[in-house]
C-alpha cells in the first residue's frame, strides 16, 4: 500500500512502522491518517498504539481514524486475491473513543456511516481526535 500511494503521490512521504514504536520524534508530526489499521490490533492495544501516536503529534496536532464499527472479528481466507488470510477486528466507536481520550486526545469527533452497496457489510466509524494545541508530548 505504501508503494502504491507513493506512486500516486510521489511529492508525499509515506512511511511504514510499527504502532508502538514510530520512528519519528516526540511532537514531531501535524498530522496522522490511520484507516483500517486497527482492525490488525487487538482491544487492549488500542491504548499503547494510541499512545504511541499522541506522542508523535505536535499540538494542535489530528489523528484521522477509519475502523469497522462492531465487536466482530471477521477473517478474510483470500485477502485481495493475494492468498493471504487477515483477521479484521472490529471495535465500537464508544471504545475508541474512551482509549482516545485515556491517552489525552481532545476534543474526538466521532461519524458513523453505514456500508456503500459495494462494500462488506458493516458500519464504518471515521473519528478526528486532536492533541491539544497546548501539549508538547
Amino acid at each position: 500500500m505504501v508503494a502504491k500511494a507513493s506512486e500516486s503521490f510521489p511529492h508525499v512521504r509515506f512511511v511504514e512502522s510499527d504502532f508502538f514504536a514510530l520512528p519519528h520524534e516526540s511532537s514531531s508530526i501535524a498530522g496522522i491518517l490511520a484507516f483500517y489499521c486497527i482492525v490488525h490490533l487487538r482491544p487492549d492495544q488500542l491504548v499503547p498504539a494510541f499512545s504511541e501516536m499522541f506522542r508523535v503529534l505536535g499540538g494542535a496536532g489530528v489523528l484521522l481514524l477509519g475502523f469497522h464499527a462492531g465487536t466482530e472479528v471477521i477473517r478474510a481466507e483470500n485477502f485481495l486475491d493475494t492468498g493471504t488470510a487477515l483477521d479484521f477486528q472490529f471495535f465500537e466507536p464508544s471504545a475508541v473513543a474512551a482509549a482516545l481520550t485515556n491517552v489525552g486526545f481532545d476534543p474526538i469527533e466521532v461519524r458513523i456511516r453505514e456500508p456503500y452497496a459495494t462494500e462488506y457489510s458493516s458500519r464504518r466509524c471515521y473519528v478526528f481526535a486532536h492533541k491539544p494545541r497546548n501539549m508538547a508530548s
